[in-house]
């Protein structure tokens, strides 16, 4: 019976996440790297205090081995602690998070530093100046 619940628990988890993913988000581009275009979407911007919590999309500029074209994130910024973590991670086979979704789940990461100069650092400072 346990692992009965226990399976079900794990199976349900992805969804979970899906159902706070935007409807159809509007991709705002942030900046770029050698490897990804870096986008957020404004509209899920949420803010408690010195949190905000925002989905991200980065396109990278080729496919990879494992068939991973872009990534979505939903990610809280901490703007007085000048970090970050990922609540949710999803991969996807085409640009723009369309095609097949390769992997998606919830993710329990724990707070890192935004690194001076980053894609990071670049979306933390549009969210957190506004």
């Amino acid at each position: 019976m346990k692992s009965r619940l226990m399976i079900a628990v794990t199976l349900a988890l992805p969804a979970v996440g899906l159902l706070s993913l935007p409807a159809r988000a509007e991709w705002e581009y942030v900046a770029s790297s050698d490897f990804y275009a870096h986008y957020i979407d404004p509209a899920s911007a949420r803010r408690e205090g010195e949190i905000v919590k925002v989905w991200e999309m980065d396109d990278k500029a080729e496919q990879d081995r494992y068939g991973i074209y872009s990534l979505r994130a939903q990610t809280e910024y901490d703007c007085e602690g000048r970090a970050y973590r990922i609540g949710y991670l999803s991969a996807h086979s085409k640009p723009q998070t369309e095609g097949t979704v390769i992997f998606a789940r919830p993710m329990r990461e724990d707070w890192k530093p935004v690194a001076p100069g980053s894609l990071g650092e670049a979306t933390l400072d549009r969210l957190c100046l506004k």
